[in-house]
């Protein structure tokens, strides 16, 4: 029997025709049915309880369809699928679907929907922050710490530098709620400053960049950057949740507390828990919803304390034990099914809060957008190729290290989604944290391949 790596190239393209000539007709099903609805086949108030619940499950099924089929168009052109992602989002938002079809648009994506789509959208962002969390190997940092230090510093301080500077000017254009200058100047820092790791590891993979020394140490310095950024992000949210500097205080003791706990208290109970489920027949049924009940109530105790709940999901993951059987029984599921439903949702509602105006209109904008990619790019470029160089590297390796650490991607989407809701940047500088997230993310392969690292694509 023939298996597929067995292929020949003209029949694993007819397959990938079929597949995507498959997907094709299920989007045009969805949509047709979306229009259909949408242009009286439905009562005009969705038809009570159950015409919203058509609605909302036609509503999710075009985003998936739109999420998964630029996420492959993308990966065929050597991009991360998060790009075509993010890119569905853009063209369901209401500034391009809701132009072309408001009827439509309005139909697919009333308030009350958008509601519900961005709760599920949380639920997804709080399982991919405890997989973070999860596959964040702390110990395994240490053997390269001094190129790591080098190199995590500069990428993390030059444009943590730049983008705190390029905050002064930028606070007058915002029209947040509850913004104040210190926090809007750490956001707009740390967002300028984060390295986005599962994109990056899914580049490291695809370009076969991975196994080298460049490689090793952007993926190890990411994780570095991460762990801080998401510190310092704590902070940030702290100060602005609360106008008196004795609640952010309480706040930033809540939230050590809370994380003592989890190592302290929680882990070790957690091993335990999960020993006894390995040992007892049939128990490791049991080892996905501990883990998922553990990583939902962690995630509502910072969200309680006035932290965000991504800090609590990503420390359960945190703190989970590293056991062969955590990786079949959750990790896997939770990936397979985050990935697939919850992600795109995120990724789609965080394109559909893009607004293309703000700042005053006209090209005020788009200044302001190339202000913050060149902070964000040229910052993070060189600071960790200089602290690459200081570390001993050769100046290609230290270019590259550069290139791969400007990787920001998912992480710099969800900081930015963060800020958003929180009321710290307003919608028009969120549309340039979107936008400088898919220039650096698109970038990566093309600049790499600039180096010399690789010759193929990121696809």
């Amino acid at each position: 029997m023939a298996i597929d790596t067995e292929l020949d190239p003209t029949t694993s393209r007819r397959r990938t025709r079929r597949r995507t000539l498959a997907l094709g007709a299920v989007g045009a099903a969805a949509l047709g049915l979306a229009v259909a609805a949408g242009t009286g086949l439905a009562p005009p108030d969705g038809g009570g309880a159950a015409g919203l619940g058509v609605r909302f499950l036609v509503s999710v099924a075009v985003i998936l369809v739109a999420a998964h089929g630029l996420g492959r168009l993308a990966h065929r052109f050597g991009q991360p699928p998060v790009v075509g992602e993010i890119a569905a989002g853009l063209l369901l938002a209401p500034g391009v679907l809701g132009a072309v079809a408001p009827g439509l648009w309005a139909w697919l994506f009333p308030d009350s929907l958008l509601q519900a789509l961005g709760l599920t959208a949380q639920l997804g962002l709080v399982c991919f922050m405890f997989l973070l969390g999860w596959e964040t190997d702390v110990a395994g940092l240490r053997n390269d710490r001094g190129p790591l230090l080098g190199i995590g510093l500069g990428g993390f301080a030059v444009p943590f530098a730049l983008g705190a500077a390029l905050a002064v000017p930028l606070y007058p254009l915002q029209d947040a709620e509850a913004s104040s200058p210190l926090a809007f100047t750490l956001f707009l820092a740390l967002a300028l400053s984060i390295t986005a790791v599962p994109v990056l590891a899914r580049v490291l993979s695809d370009t076969g960049v991975g196994g080298t020394r460049p490689g090793r140490l952007a993926m190890m310095a990411a994780v570095v950057v991460d762990v801080v950024s998401w510190g310092v992000l704590a902070v940030v949210l702290a100060l602005a949740g609360s106008g008196d500097p004795r609640e952010a205080v309480f706040t930033i003791a809540a939230a050590v507390a809370f994380v003592a706990g989890m190592v302290v208290v929680v882990r070790p109970l957690l091993a335990a828990a999960i020993a006894a489920a390995e040992r007892a027949a049939g128990g490791e049924a049991l080892l996905l919803p501990i883990a998922l009940v553990v990583t939902i109530a962690s995630a509502a105790a910072t969200e309680a304390i006035g932290v965000h709940a991504v800090f609590g999901a990503f420390v359960a993951g945190a703190v989970m034990p590293r056991r062969p059987a955590l990786g079949g029984r959750v990790a896997g599921p939770v990936r397979a099914f985050s990935g697939a439903v919850l992600l795109p949702l995120y990724f789609a509602s965080v394109g559909m809060s893009v607004v293309f105006s703000g700042f005053g209109g006209g090209w005020t904008l788009w200044l302001v957008l190339l202000a913050v990619l060149a902070a964000a790019a040229v910052g993070k470029l060189v600071g960790v190729t200089a602290g690459a160089r200081l570390a001993g590297l050769p100046r290609r390796e230290a270019l590259t290290t550069g290139v791969l650490m400007n990787c920001r991607g998912l992480t710099e989407l969800i900081i930015a989604d963060i800020g958003l809701r929180t009321g710290i940047i307003d919608t028009a500088m969120f549309t340039v944290l979107v936008l400088v997230a898919l220039v650096t993310t698109a970038a990566t392969g093309p600049l790499l391949r600039l180096t010399g690292a690789t010759g193929r694509g990121t696809g």
